[in-house]
């Protein structure tokens, strides 16, 4: 799947800069904190300069946001051969793909520093491993833990879920250690395309139900 999103961005994608599997990190964010108890003091470059707490609710973000990642995808992969267009399925295999850039994003910054006077000693490639470890069913949040029944469901998902990523993403953009804050524009930018390639085709399939194709219902739309 993944090559095959990368042979064919040029035909479907042609706007947009070709997929890179890389870390981003925002130039020219604020260095200073401006929200919370440590407002106007410089933004954090290091684990140790957090307190023992920030720091572990910092390392227990990151764990999860990295586990969301990968667990979208294995979500995904389950029902996309049963799209039911190339370009849907396409858009489904580009969010895929930046659901990866993604979690490796979350892996630099678990790898770029040392986080084991709050991991209980455990190293970042030990951590790296146990996320890649996951499968639906263990991932850190219950929504990534759900299998898809339809391609209905790798829609819906997008256009839901995706749109609380955006929230969640967005008051990740505040935070006072800076790498993790410098993670945030990119993903940002993309997590915009991943609630678009929900919400578009769903729009879609309401305007069939509601004209009454008996394969795409309103109700099947929104069944819980």
């Amino acid at each position: 799947d993944y090559d095959t999103l990368l042979a064919n961005w040029e035909k479907y994608f042609p706007k947009d800069e070709p997929f890179c599997l890389c870390a981003k990190l925002e130039v020219g964010t604020p260095d200073v904190v401006h929200i919370g108890e440590h407002q106007g003091e410089k933004k954090r470059l290091q684990p140790d300069q957090l307190t023992e707490e920030e720091a572990k609710h910092l390392l227990a973000i990151i764990r999860a946001q990295a586990s969301t990642e990968f667990g979208s995808i294995q979500q995904h992969a389950g029902t996309l051969h049963r799209a039911d267009n190339n370009e849907d399925r396409h858009w489904v295999m580009r969010v895929m793909a930046e659901e990866l850039r993604h979690g490796y994003q979350m892996f630099h910054l678990l790898l770029s520093q040392d986080w084991t006077h709050v991991s209980g000693g455990v190293k970042g490639r030990d951590m790296v491993e146990e996320i890649l470890s996951m499968q639906t069913g263990s991932h850190v949040l219950d929504a990534f833990n759900l299998e898809y029944d339809s391609f209905i469901d790798n829609i819906c998902f997008a256009a839901i879920i995706d749109r609380v990523g955006k929230y969640q993403l967005t008051m990740q953009k505040v935070c006072a250690y800076k790498p993790m804050a410098d993670s945030m524009p990119p993903m940002l930018r993309e997590e915009a395309f991943h609630l678009a390639a929900g919400v578009i085709p769903l729009r879609r399939w309401a305007q069939r139900g509601a004209a009454g194709d008996p394969v795409v219902t309103t109700q099947v739309l929104q069944r819980p």
